[in-house]
């Protein structure tokens, strides 16, 4: 029986989330060898502004106000969308087979993993001859993940939801919610939490949002 594995290796099935075979063919590697390429020039960038400019043609797309700290691993760079004003510390890696999403206003603390790409879990054979798969990952508005978080294929983080150091991220978690743990269970919501706004540890007249009387920003 004569087969292509050609018919099995495209960007495209793989973006989608079809089984595929991630070998070496001109596409694929293209798509590496630029994303290699422009990963090493942001990651040794020391100029802010023209270090967003290669994020800018690196990744898939970068909100304004966003900021990435360097070193960064993105393995494609053209599925990372990253919405503004997000914050993503250094060491990130994001395996981005499928699309990855961060949504407005999202934190991503250091040596946070994305990884949206999968191996077959029961069938060794076919595990063993290559064969993946990828499902996306979507950082929704607001969400803080905490450092050293892992966030497997196919999770959505709701917005304004925390996870904490440390956690592996397996499933969704719903809006709103706090996430601990190996795996990650919600331990508790933060929707009308009122009671418990950190804000209260402020001295007197000191406002929370302090930021907006700045009349610069001060470029990392």
């Amino acid at each position: 029986m004569s087969f292509d594995v050609g018919t099995y290796s495209s960007f495209e099935q793989m973006a989608k989330g079809e089984w595929h075979l991630p070998i070496d063919n001109a596409t694929l590697n293209a798509v590496r060898r630029r994303s290699q390429n422009l990963m090493r020039d942001f990651n040794e960038e020391r100029h802010p502004e023209r270090a967003r400019t290669i994020a800018e043609e690196w990744l898939g797309a970068v909100g304004g106000g966003s900021t990435v700290v360097a070193p960064a691993f993105i393995e494609y760079g053209r599925n990372t969308f990253i919405g503004p004003e997000v914050f993503i510390n250094a060491k990130v890696t994001i395996l981005d087979s499928a699309p990855v999403t961060i949504e407005k206003g999202a934190l991503i603390g250091p040596d946070v993993r994305l990884i949206t790409v999968n191996h077959p879990v029961y069938d060794v054979e076919m595990r063993r001859h290559g064969w993946e798969k990828a499902d996306p990952i979507t950082i929704e508005e607001e969400a803080w993940i905490g450092a050293g978080v892992t966030v497997l294929p196919g999770v959505r983080i709701g917005a304004r939801s925390v996870i904490g150091a440390g956690a592996i991220v397996t499933t969704d978690i719903p809006a709103d919610s706090l996430a601990l743990g190996v795996p990650a269970r919600v331990v508790d919501t933060l929707e009308n939490s009122q009671e418990k706004w950190e804000r209260d540890e402020l001295p007197d007249g000191v406002p929370v949002r302090a930021m907006d009387y700045r009349h610069t920003i001060t470029k990392r």
